[in-house]
């Protein structure tokens, strides 16, 4: 067995205004000034990578080790991750990953939590996105033209709502199977992926659904005259599902999403194309409040310099 060793850092520095005044004639607070000692974000970080093969190069396992020094906090905050790799044969090899995960509080959640929600100021890192993450992997090749790809995971974690000013506790977990498809002339891709989401709250001990439990798409492409005319389509859908708020629920209906596209080759770097989005007509909203799209029809050229 033999070992590499990665080394980095990071280093960011944010100033931003945090200064409230009120505008006389309107009455409305905005920012206007920078509050010394309270304007600024700085985060230090520095990670360690170990990388080990061993049993002839099938085996590569990795542990990663990052320490972040979070100014505003005062505070230390250490994640990692621990990931191998194993080759059963030339064709298929086994993979997986478990890894913590610590996103702190953006510009936006500062200055809300120190105009606004003074109360948080003495435990500011409660804003934090915090998250654990477990994945499990089999990939194989039958043959090398077709490679196929199933994926289990888990993610459980928890994050502070400044808005509603509580916090948000939720998992995440289920598997994706996709495949590839490599010939001459033909191309195709396709996934299928079911996602178990939950989600519950302090005041919310019924948990609560976020996202559709099944997904899936498929991409096609077929060329011809030596190349030169492309024809593709590409299909996406999801089951209905129940987006649960507090006070009501939204029902969304299943949707399934068919673009087309052909393109012809003039010479060079020069392409025409014609491109159809949302071909069937499904005007169904694809989350809360979003916009009811139809057809969209575009006709370009692709110039390349």
């Amino acid at each position: 067995p033999y070992t590499k060793l990665q080394i980095g850092g990071t280093f960011q520095y944010d100033t931003y205004l945090n200064g409230y005044a009120q505008n006389e004639a309107t009455g409305v607070a905005y920012l206007n000034k920078v509050v010394p000692g309270k304007s600024r974000m700085v985060n230090y970080g520095i990670h360690f990578s170990p990388i080990v093969y061993a049993f002839g190069g099938k085996l590569k396992s990795s542990a990663t080790l990052r320490t972040d020094y979070l100014q505003r906090y005062n505070k230390v905050h250490v994640s990692y991750q621990l990931g191998a790799l194993y080759k059963l044969s030339k064709r298929s090899l086994l993979r997986s990953i478990f890894s913590t995960g610590y996103q702190p509080a953006s510009l936006m959640q500062y200055q809300y939590a120190e105009n606004i929600a003074a109360e948080f100021q003495a435990d500011l890192h409660t804003l934090a996105y915090e998250s654990y993450n477990y994945e499990i992997g089999f990939r194989t090749k039958p043959v090398n033209e077709l490679s196929v790809d199933l994926t289990l995971f888990d993610n459980e974690g928890r994050r502070y709502s400044v808005v509603e000013q509580e916090a948000l506790d939720f998992t995440r977990r289920g598997f994706t199977l996709s495949t590839a498809l490599s010939l001459s002339k033909f191309k195709a891709r396709g996934f299928l992926s079911y996602l178990y989401t939950n989600a519950w709250s302090d005041q919310v001990s019924e948990a609560f659904k976020l996202h559709p439990d099944m997904t899936g798409g498929i991409s096609s492409s077929y060329s011809m005259f030596l190349n030169k005319l492309v024809v593709g389509a590409n299909a996406y859908f999801y089951d209905q599902y129940v987006f649960q708020e507090l006070d009501r629920n939204i029902a969304l209906p299943g949707k399934t999403l068919l673009d087309c596209r052909i393109s012809y080759n003039i010479f060079g770097e020069y392409t025409i194309y014609a491109t159809g989005k949302n071909i069937l007509y499904d005007t169904g909203r694809e989350f809360p409040y979003a916009d009811q799209v139809g057809r969209t029809f575009l006709i370009g050229v692709d110039l390349v310099f």
